[in-house]
């Protein structure tokens, strides 16, 4: 039970209301299943959303007899798709399922079975009903169930106009199965062998469908009049080889009729768009109930005509063809319908229609009824009067087809016979199967023309073709989405082939669509090479473009090539954006946010990034730093859905820094080489070699096989020997293995007494620990502290403890976060909000509400919350934290509506009381951390963020968007963005990624930013630590109490001569000190003074006046230790 409810377990009470807690991630989707669902054998996680061109391109490679293109389903998220998928398998069924087999026996398909069947069209009729639409509910098995009854009493007896219409809706709410939440094929066996034969199912008009589990009750009180009930039922045989179960299930469809079967549903199948299915990818949505009609052979392939559930638009007008042996569609069960019993009398219609003597008169005995005809002989097509017996049973004439091309390795495309539909069969050279007569075939070919052929084939003969390809005129770059500077030269690259007389080349503005600007026309044969120069600075102003190649060839023909959404951008600096494909071959995937650090101390900071599959490091004009990188190790390949970001910092005392990552994996997933990921950590030197004792394999340390560091490893000196620690999370096995926090020093070995392991205590038991570790001296003690959530189970259900550890690997202290809803962030948060030396701690309480507590548990404010009225949508992972201006703390966080986060989501800033300062709309969700940053020196912090939907947001203190955003980013990202000064020249620098590329935005009018900002976790090392108030972020012994004037630069302090060059002038030791207001006053002008009061000596800006060219008259400045000053005009001094 939740806490002060009558809820059920895994349920939330908002406003009176019991509701289902909805997971954060599809992780703890799929965990969430293993917990409740019984008997569901555990498999490692895996999921990968793959979209219609992925598919595509995977039917070619597999050559799979069907297309896939964009449907209502294949649109939907995969929570959504999973909704669909109401059938519940045991674990022994799963097994049964994996391990049927798909090759065919000495037993061989039955010659006297047909080779084509369809009730759909026979005698010339359609005995199967229309069909329907499921929509969001999980009632697969109750559709597939009145479908195979329906055509089952159109059959039995001959009569498709009976127009039955069943209701779905009697099974879903009065059938004992688990409605929406699907079935298991025991319950579905049990509506065959119990329901339809002594209860009965209502018609549709008496309980129409809604999709929801409804009540009963809300059937029509007179059901029984009309309702429909069956005589006996038929579980036909799946086992032993795959031709004796196609024998089996023939057999009872020419027998019985429709049969409902069972099939599971791989990622590719919502895509399905017509011909024979066979799924081309291995990720599994679920399990599906559907209906087998019919059956044929296609060149020489057996496959099974099924009605689905998902309406007309889906598929083949509903239906889809799947190849025998598939998706374990004929190897797990299938039931039949032997004989109806209606509530009203029905007679047999028993016909000769085609008058050859020979009647139909549908399923079961022989009717008294019949004309004068065969006694015995049933027609097998009433519509023919040439054909009494073996309709379909035509031997099939098949052919060969060699299909060879100049140049080779040509796709090789058939159209169907009875279909427009282009089938792929391979590449060049190939060879393969064809049933006889007129087939046209299309080659294709990456930067060839098409070229479609009508051929010949001819029973047991062979047919060559090796035709001749024509190179395609075409654009090569730029690339779709690509994003240049507004107002540079563009070379534009393509290939005008020979047999083109003139060529075009034009510019369309998103602004003004429809119309076409010229850039450049000529003629003449280039091959990839530049056809023309485009000069954007013709282009009206920032926005998308789209460019068309018009190719007018010699024979008359016109062709055209397009490459759309170009993004000119003014703010995008010269060498961006990094393309990953470029290095790689592939892109990068997830990540989150880039870190920013001077490595060789230059004076120019580089970027440091990973991604699923590989750590870049890259300079300020998008170079790589040296030929050390990327680098490729471990396990972190996107599978599990985390990519923490690199931590750097001098790890072994050399004065050097260093670059660490977590390799993250699942257990029993391997790399890309097949090596188990047995590495938990991996440390490399700044040229990419590693450090020695490095990478660490974390089994020495814990009881598990594999070791999943759930989080980026925070560094900081535990120990004050100038030489910093490395501390991470161990997630925990479920129900296996503890979780733990490891700490390692730089030559790999263990710190100390480390790992902590989090062991039950009392009624909790911990089960894992989600995110990075925070550090920092939470008591005010002289003593750095560990600050870890630990999430777990007791008697009420899951909920979270926070553990604060010593150096030493004891606990300092632990308590309760007072919650059993949703899930934690993935970052703890310390800062000392009311400046009395302990810091306080900000985490996410549940999906639903910040929390702040002091170091001992209790409150910062009494029911401070982000939400404590109303009922919120769910908060995204990555917390935010800052100066918003000179006086108030803020927090950033994201939220998006429930199933909704792919498109609609909130950003959010709130001000330390927790009140909403304001609440922005952008599209998709906030995946990583916000940056909060004055650019501009007005004591107002900006806040800027990135949302899953490819798009980049900047907005002011007062939530208006600045100058050039929103941004469009080409495609997909869980990346946030880091902001700094990389080149020294005074501007800020905007870094982010998408799946594809890195970018770096110059934002103009800017300057270094005065108040501190965070970059994942707040600095390089992912302490957690964001405080204004005597800051030591480069650690070199002066905080910002101590005038350390550039806190992010270990070489300038008050001990060292060097200037600072974040764009203020140093007067640590030249501060104004008078009581009178005279002393206030500027050369040539009058200055406003504002007293700061402040229990720190120093201000946050760490003791500084600025210059300001304007002058200084109506503007409020502050000074540090109370004093008063006023801003002075440019070059002037203070008197």
């Amino acid at each position: 039970m939740d806490e002060g409810s009558l809820c059920e377990e895994g349920e939330r009470c908002i406003k009176g209301k019991c509701e289902l807690v909805e997971p954060e991630t599809s992780e703890d989707l799929y965990i969430e299943i293993v917990e409740r669902t019984p008997n569901f054998e555990f498999e490692p996680f895996k999921e990968k959303e793959v979209n219609s061109t992925e598919i595509k391109r995977l039917i070619e490679e597999k050559s799979a007899l069907w297309n896939a293109k964009e449907t209502s389903i294949s649109r939907m998220s995969i929570d959504e798709k999973k909704k669909l998928l109401g059938l519940i398998p045991t674990k022994e069924e799963i097994k049964k399922i994996k391990e049927a087999s798909t090759s065919y026996s000495v037993t061989k398909i039955r010659s006297d079975l047909p080779a084509f069947f369809d009730w759909r069209d026979q005698h010339s009729y359609n005995y199967i009903t229309e069909v329907r639409d499921q929509s969001s509910c999980g009632s697969c098995w109750a559709f597939g169930a009145i479908a195979t009854l329906e055509g089952h009493v159109n059959a039995y007896y001959n009569n498709p106009n009976l127009d039955l219409d069943l209701s779905e809706q009697d099974l879903v709410s009065c059938f004992h199965g688990t409605g929406c939440s699907g079935a298991y094929t025991e319950q579905i066996e049990e509506i065959f062998s119990d329901y339809f034969q002594n209860i009965g199912v209502a018609k549709e008009t008496c309980f129409p469908y809604t999709a929801t589990n409804n009540n009963c009750s809300n059937k029509c009180s007179d059901w029984q009049v009309d309702a429909w009930k069956t005589l006996g039922y038929q579980s036909i045989d799946l086992n032993g080889s795959l031709d004796e179960r196609i024998n089996n299930l023939k057999q009872a469809l020419l027998d019985y009729g429709p049969i409902e079967v069972g099939m599971q549903v791989f990622e590719d199948f919502p895509d399905y768009g017509g011909g024979i299915y066979s799924h081309t990818v291995e990720w599994i949505l679920g399990y599906h109930a559907v209906t087998i009609v019919g059956f044929g052979k296609y060149d020489g392939m057996n496959y099974w005509i099924v009605k689905n559930s998902w309406g007309e638009n889906w598929g083949e007008q509903g239906y889809f063809r799947i190849a025998a042996g598939d998706s374990g569609i004929d190897s797990w069960f299938a039931f039949a319908v032997t004989q109806p019993n209606p509530p009203t009398q029905q007679n047999k219609n028993c016909v000769d229609e085609d008058l050859d003597g020979y009647c139909f008169w549908g399923l079961g005995e022989k009717p008294a009824t019949c004309p004068l005809c065969d006694e015995i002989i049933k027609d097998c097509d009433d519509s023919d009067d040439t054909i009494f017996e073996n309709c379909g049973n035509l031997n099939e004439a098949l052919g060969i087809l060699i299909a060879d091309s100049e140049p080779s390795k040509a796709k090789v495309f058939v159209k169907e016979q009875n279909s427009e539909n282009y089938i792929y069969r391979g590449e060049t050279h190939a060879e393969f199967n064809l049933n006889s007569g007129l087939r046209t075939i299309k080659l294709t070919k990456e930067t060839y023309e098409d070229l479609i052929l009508e051929v010949e084939i001819t029973e047991g003969e062979e047919k060559k073709i090796n035709p001749y390809l024509l190179l395609a005129p075409r654009l090569i770059h730029p690339e779709e989405r690509d994003i240049f500077k507004l107002g540079s030269v563009l070379e534009i690259i393509g290939t005008i082939p020979s047999h083109v007389d003139n060529y075009i080349v034009e510019f369309e503005e998103e602004s003004n669509p429809g119309v076409w600007n010229l850039i450049y026309q000529d003629s003449g044969t280039i091959i990839e090479d530049v056809i023309a120069e485009f000069d954007t600075s013709i282009v009206s102003g920032e926005g998308k473009i789209n460019i068309r190649l018009t190719a007018n060839k010699i024979d008359g023909n016109i062709s055209e090539d397009f490459i759309y959404n170009i993004y000119l951008d003014p703010m995008i600096k010269e060498g961006w954006p990094f393309v990953f494909g470029n290095y790689i071959g592939e892109n990068e995937g997830q990540s989150y946010n880039p870190i920013i650090e001077d490595l060789d101390n230059d004076g120019e900071k580089e970027i440091i990034f990973k991604g699923s599959h590989h750590i870049w490091v890259l300079n300020k004009d998008g170079t790589l730093f040296n030929n050390g990188w990327p680098q490729k190790k471990g396990c972190y390949n996107g599978s599990s859905g985390f990519v923490y970001p690199p931590s750097v910092g001098d790890i072994d005392g050399d004065g050097e820094k260093e670059i660490l990552i977590e390799a993250h994996g699942w257990w029993g997933v391997t790399d890309d080489e097949g090596i188990s990921c047995e590495p938990c950590a991996y440390a490399w030197e700044i040229d990419g070699s590693p450090v020695e004792g490095w990478p660490i394999n974390c089994t020495d340390y814990t009881q598990d096989e594999i070791v999943v560091i759930s989080s980026s490893f925070v560094l900081s000196d535990l120990d004050n020997d100038g030489a910093m620690e490395a501390i991470g999370n161990y997630r925990g096995a479920y129900d296996t293995y503890y979780p733990a926090t490891l700490v390692f020093q730089g030559d790999g070995t263990k710190f100390g007494n480390w790992p902590f392991t989090f062991e039950p205590f009392d009624e909790f038991t911990p089960v894992r620990l989600e995110g990075t570790p925070a550090v920092g001296d939470v008591d005010c003690d002289g003593e750095k502290e560990i600050v870890v959530i630990v999430e777990g189970d007791d008697l009420v259900g899951r909920t979270r403890y926070i553990y604060i550890l010593s150096p030493d690997a004891t606990i300092k202290n632990k308590f309760w976060t007072g919650s059993y809803m949703g899930t934690q962030a993935h970052n703890v948060v310390l800062t000392d909000i009311d400046q009395d030396c302990d810091l306080e701690i900000i985490f996410k309480k549940n999906s639903y509400d910040l929390q702040i507590v002091h170091h001992d548990g209790s409150e910062y404010q009494e029911n401070w919350s982000l939400y404590n009225t109303d009922y919120p949508d769910y908060l995204a992972n990555q917390i935010s934290v800052g100066k918003v201006n000179q006086d108030d703390f803020g927090v950033v966080i994201g939220d998006y509506p429930s199933g909704e986060w792919v498109e609609k989501g909130n950003l959010i800033l709130l001000n330390e009381n927790g009140e909403v300062i304001w609440k922005k709309p952008t599209k998709g969700y906030l995946v990583s951390q916000a940056s909060v940053v004055d650019i501009d020196g007005d004591f107002l912090s900006e806040v800027f963020s990135t949302s899953l939907n490819k798009m980049l947001y900047g907005f002011d203190y007062y939530g208006n968007s600045l100058n050039g955003f929103p941004k469009n980013l080409s495609t997909w990202t869980t990346s946030g963005t880091s902001l700094d000064d990389l080149e020294g020249n005074g501007l800020v620098d905007l870094i982010t990624s998408d799946f594809e590329r890195m970018y770096v935005w110059e934002i103009q009018n800017s300057q270094t930013p005065i108040l501190h900002w965070p970059q994942f976790h707040h600095d390089s090392q992912h302490t957690g630590l964001y405080t204004d108030f005597c800051a030591d972020l480069d650690q070199d012994g002066f905080s910002t109490c101590d005038n350390d004037c550039d806190d992010s630069n270990p070489n300038i302090n008050p001990s060292t001569e060097e200037v600072c060059d974040n764009g203020l002038d140093d007067n640590c030791n030249n501060l104004i000190d008078t009581s009178d207001l005279s002393a206030c006053t500027c050369e040539g002008n009058s200055g406003m003074c504002k007293t700061y009061s402040s229990n720190n000596p120093c201000a946050s800006d760490g003791g500084h006046y600025m210059q300001y060219s304007e002058p200084a008259i109506g503007i409020e400045f502050f000074c540090p230790g109370g004093l008063q000053c006023c801003l002075l005009p440019e070059n002037t001094t203070p008197r």
